[in-house]
């Protein structure tokens, strides 16, 4: 595969920027929409190198904190999203491939037939499905990091809040008042797990639209390929139309010159039945 797709480059492959050139040259409108999906593509790969980031940072945060089942639990957690999100990242440079294949190929036509080989590009052929699986992979991850922001609140509300009760029994023990146990603010490790998930969910929320926008963007595309063989198949109406006009008119000036021969004809024959007759006498 091409290193500036690997590179998440796409806009930058030569392929790619001679049939995007030739589109906003030709079909302005549906150039831009190209465009748009480009960047909306790219936009996505660094939302998501941002999101592998800020996961591998939980995990730095992870490794540093105590055993507890806090730590377990947010631990397969952010396994789960980090497998999820490698996952979307080889969709993307699949996706990404299957564009810039389709740019050669249409390059390849528009030399044979010219510019109308263009409504190939807009089709982009098997993308919509591909940015459907990756959307619903994203949407999946931005549910479970959401989740896991819940469950690391409920858990640790719940040991701040035991571990409250368990020093009103010493206060008690020891003659002193007891105090209002509602769990307390969350601590140091909560406190950095959950900013760094809620991070981690807006980064995945942005790249959902992006996934979502993508999909729009292709079907404008495709609706610019059905217009634009709707076109074509109306251009080749009128070809025909044209055609079929210039073969009667040839059509009927044979039969006015077989007409004209015969008319000129039937003289002749008269003067020559004349002269017999003239004979005879």
């Amino acid at each position: 595969m091409d290193a500036n797709v690997k590179n998440n480059q796409l806009m930058e492959n030569d392929d790619v920027r001679k049939v995007l050139d030739m589109m906003k040259e030709h079909y302005p409108d549906t150039g831009h929409d190209y465009s748009l999906l480009f960047e909306q593509m790219e936009q996505m790969a660094r939302q998501l190198d941002h999101a592998l980031k800020e996961l591998a940072e939980v995990k730095t945060q992870l490794q540093n904190a105590q055993e507890s089942p806090v730590k377990k639990y947010v631990s397969h957690a952010v396994d789960l999203t980090e497998n999820r999100l490698r996952g979307i990242s080889e969709r993307l440079t699949e996706l990404k491939g299957h564009i810039v294949e389709n740019a050669k190929e249409t390059l390849v036509k528009v030399k044979q037939v010219g510019v109308k080989a263009l409504d190939k590009a807009f089709s982009v052929i098997g993308v919509k499905k591909l940015l459907e699986i990756l959307q619903d992979e994203v949407a999946k991850s931005v549910r479970d990091v959401g989740k896991t922001i819940e469950k690391v609140e409920a858990v640790g509300q719940e040991l701040r809040s035991v571990g409250g009760h368990l020093k009103n029994v010493g206060r008690a023990a020891i003659g002193k008042e007891t105090v209002a146990v509602d769990g307390g603010v969350e601590g140091r490790f909560q406190s950095r797990i959950v900013s760094s998930l809620r991070l981690e969910e807006k980064i995945l929320c942005k790249m959902n639209d992006l996934a979502l926008g993508a999909i729009e963007s292709v079907d404008r595309l495709g609706r610019s390929a059905e217009c634009a063989s709707e076109e074509k198949q109306t251009e080749k109406s009128k070809e025909d139309v044209v055609k079929d006009r210039k073969e009667k008119p040839s059509v009927m000036k044979d039969l006015q010159e077989k007409k004209s021969q015969v008319i000129m004809a039937i003289p002749a024959v008269n003067k020559e039945k004349m002269k017999a007759q003239e004979a005879a006498l």
